[in-house]
């Protein structure tokens, strides 16, 4: 019988294990919390490479000068809560890289040791080319993000306001709901006055909401030509029936097909189930 070959430990260089090579040697790790950031960068960059900030506005424009005095470019912090907002605006203002990591891809890596600090661990991952960017929208685009978000928190609030109307008719036993189709059109509102006042408030608020939707959309670039003219089975734009997620005016719908043709090049309202909040 042929005898297997044992396999010894190899000595020297071969058994080393190999050192990732750095593709971000001016990189910085972040850790954001609800009243402190701390961060770190490499040990010859700073006598302390280690150190804390409030996450008040002025301290967050301090971290970023101490970031800049100690030669950093990039920096990488989790994406957890909403603390990192603000650090991650400010930064990229002063003309940071900011890496915006997942925090279940960080505990996915191996090899951390139980001593090493959030941040610092973060700037070795980072420096290595390790950590993986999630998506961020241009600022432009975040702040219309943040209004349609805000805006259906208002819809969906002065909801709850007519579900109130109908449990309050419902224990009176005043069946009014049944008898008419909607309880804030002009016959429902007519007739009752029951939390009137707070639907009539949160419209007003969607309103406002709506119009510095369209001032942010007026003021996006055109990327499209808009097409000549419109087909003959297809209406002219502005001219569909408003859908119930759309932007509207007191007393009239705010018309955004035109700003999103001008934008597309297309309107992509006229595809169904896609209204102007969608688009």
């Amino acid at each position: 019988m042929a005898r297997r070959k044992r396999r010894g430990r190899r000595s020297g260089k071969g058994n080393r294990s190999a050192q990732p090579q750095e593709v971000h040697p001016n990189a910085a790790g972040l850790d954001v919390g609800a009243t402190m950031v701390y961060a770190a960068v490499r040990a010859e960059r700073a006598e302390q490479p280690i150190q804390s900030f409030p996450t008040f506005t002025r301290d967050l424009h301090a971290l970023a000068d101490w970031l800049s005095a100690c030669q950093v470019d990039t920096v990488a912090m989790e994406s957890t809560g909403v603390y990192w907002i603000p650090v991650y605006q400010i930064l990229e203002a002063r003309g940071f890289e900011v890496v915006l990591v997942n925090a279940r891809h960080v505990r996915s890596v191996p090899g951390r040791k139980s001593d090493v600090e959030d941040c610092e661990w973060l700037r070795c991952l980072h420096s290595v080319g390790f950590l993986r960017g999630s998506f961020r929208p241009p600022d432009e685009v975040c702040a219309v993000r943040s209004l349609l978000r805000h805006r259906d928190s208002l819809v969906k609030t002065a909801s709850r306001s007519v579900l109130h109307m109908q449990k309050a008719f419902d224990q009176m036993n005043v069946h009014l709901h049944h008898a008419i189709s909607d309880l804030t059109g002009l016959s429902g509102l007519a007739i009752t006055d029951h939390a009137r006042r707070t639907y009539a408030h949160y419209q007003q608020l969607i309103s406002e909401c709506d119009q510095e939707i369209e001032a942010h959309i007026r003021a996006f670039e055109k990327t499209q030509e808009p097409p000549a003219a419109s087909s003959p089975d297809q209406p002219p734009s502005g001219s569909s029936e408003a859908s119930p997620q759309a932007p509207a005016e007191p007393g009239q719908r705010c018309h955004m097909q035109a700003h999103l043709t001008r934008l597309f090049g297309t309107d992509l309202t006229l595809m169904p189930g896609i209204g102007d909040a969608t688009a």
